[in-house]
């Protein structure tokens, strides 16, 4: 892409992702509310979205919330807003406790420059929250503009967790905790819309439950650890 920054500019402010169905939205819900399960732990610390798009995540118990994103025209939540690339995060070293980075990797074309960004702001110890697609198969669109070919939804990598281990791992991260979700079935049933107000640990039985029966999902999510040595290795995480 010759320019990022002015295509994810110019996508936040003509496109209002707040204003998609609720189906979706509430899609978006199961996926926040996930997130914020890990970040019990962090209440009253800095945390820090990256990519955080409209700002739907946002948990009014964390009132140290930053998000980051390269445009923040359309981010709707009362966390401190921050206007940032990814690749250069404009805060010192060591700076938050927590970081999620919530279905951004999929759109990045140097994903492990990313990924070392957020090793050097985050604490020693600190936590990593990254959920992307789960084994996507990307979909790839003729441009009418510049007639080329262009990837569904701007994706540019498909991950599963061998792929997601290695970069975790040469950027300095311990892979502490996956957890496969969004099962595919329960997806085309509207489960997550019919039921998004049962508590979210009985949503996440169901959905771990229906995958022996189908294990197929389609989001990952894996909490990792900063490694105080910065040091590369292979992570041993655990699943479920």
């Amino acid at each position: 892409m010759k320019n990022y920054i002015e295509h994810y500019i110019i996508d936040n402010e003509l496109i209002n992702y707040s204003n998609q169905s609720s189906f979706f939205l509430n899609i978006d819900m199961y996926r926040f509310l996930l997130i914020n399960k890990q970040l019990k732990s962090f209440t009253g610390k800095y945390i820090l979205d990256i990519g955080s798009g409209y700002g739907k995540m946002i948990n009014k118990e964390f009132e140290n919330f930053f998000s980051l994103d390269i445009s923040q025209k359309n981010n709707i939540s009362g966390s401190f807003k921050i206007e940032g690339d990814a690749y250069c995060i404009p805060f010192k070293e060591k700076a938050f406790s927590a970081i999620v980075m919530s279905e951004i990797l999929e759109h990045l074309e140097e994903p492990l420059t990313a990924m070392r960004e957020a090793h050097r702001i985050l604490k020693d110890d600190g936590r990593l929250i990254l959920t992307v697609p789960y084994k996507e198969r990307i979909k790839m669109h003729l441009c009418i503009h510049c007639n080329c070919l262009t990837p569904e939804n701007g994706h540019l990598h498909s991950f599963d967790e061998k792929k997601l281990n290695e970069i975790l791992s040469e950027s300095g991260f311990q892979i502490k905790k996956i957890v496969k979700f969004e099962n595919r079935i329960l997806y085309l049933m509207h489960f997550f819309s019919i039921f998004r107000k049962i508590p979210i640990d009985f949503i996440l039985f169901i959905d771990i439950i229906i995958s022996k029966y189908c294990n197929k999902y389609n989001k990952i999510m894996l909490v990792a650890e900063k490694r105080a040595s910065g040091s590369v290795g292979r992570a041993h995480p655990s699943q479920g």
